[in-house]
């Protein structure tokens, strides 16, 4: 296979650069290197996995099953990044919907406080225009 060619609905292709194929935690990637300058494929890492999602080093690394973090084997590791969404499409998910979110609360005339509050307050965390001249 050629690089940029695709093999029919198959889910295999070749991209030399560019974004990486989805990875979901049925499916097993790989890379191609030329170590000895014969084209070899390899499995990525879970660190590799970690870094693509834009996470930080050995995230998923975490006591497992009774083991301890360095003992962590890879399979779970592997599952927790293909269950998981990368980084950066999250973040600009949530900013898209905060942006909605302040474009509406604008509109009907309430404006969000930009503090935490605790669980147990259960005030509105909007303030009416009303309530701002009173």
């Amino acid at each position: 296979m050629k690089p940029g060619e695709r093999s029919g609905g198959s889910g295999m292709g070749v991209s030399e650069e560019g974004v990486m194929y989805t990875q979901t935690a049925g499916d097993v990637h790989g890379v191609a290197y030329t170590p000895s300058g014969k084209p070899t494929v390899r499995k990525l890492l879970p660190l590799e996995c970690e870094r693509l999602m834009g996470f930080p080093d050995n995230h998923t690394r975490i006591p497992w099953n009774g083991k301890s973090e360095e003992e962590c084997p890879d399979a779970p590791r592997y599952k927790a990044c293909g269950n998981s969404m990368a980084v950066n499409c999250m973040m600009w998910i949530g900013e898209r919907i905060q942006k909605v979110e302040e474009k509406i609360s604008h509109e009907r005339g309430e404006f969000p406080v930009r503090e935490i509050t605790e669980a147990s307050n259960e005030s509105s965390n909007h303030i009416k225009t009303e309530e701002i001249n009173e």
